[in-house]
């Protein structure tokens, strides 16, 4: 093989490599975004016994991205809470949150269904929509 050819094959592979090199940088880039999320809180015990509000000691929020391994995050609410603003520093995906209550006797709940939240790329947001478009007959 040429001198010539060899160098044009190693450019190339540098050059598919810096491609995926970018590729990954842009997928990977952390985004800042507020996630409210609300509940409602059991009113009942797995028995069918009723569950007072001052029984509840703290809702345990985890989460996963992209169906990855559930996270913990130190999301605790305390008491009768049911609501939760979370501050997300982190990579753009689906992120699926999961709640469960732990009541002061020590016991913990089943985690609740999945509430999904799609984060996009920090570079995603469009332009606000045009406001006050008006129109004349001339």
């Amino acid at each position: 093989m040429s001198l010539f050819i060899k160098q044009v094959s190693v450019a190339i592979a540098v050059l598919a490599m810096g491609v995926y090199l970018l590729f990954n940088i842009a997928v990977s880039e952390p985004v800042e975004s507020g996630i409210a999320l609300t509940w409602e809180r059991p009113t009942a015990r797995q028995d069918g016994r009723p569950l007072a509000p001052s029984e509840i000691e703290r809702t345990n929020i985890r989460y996963s991205i992209d169906g990855g391994e559930l996270q913990w995050g130190g999301n605790t609410m305390e008491g009768e809470a049911e609501e939760l603003m979370i501050n997300i520093t982190g990579e753009p995906g689906e992120y699926l949150f999961f709640a469960s209550v732990v009541t002061k006797d020590g016991l913990i709940s089943g985690e609740s269904e999945p509430a999904f939240v799609n984060v996009p790329p920090p570079d995603y947001w469009p332009a606000n929509t045009v406001t006050n478009l008006q129109g004349t007959l001339e």
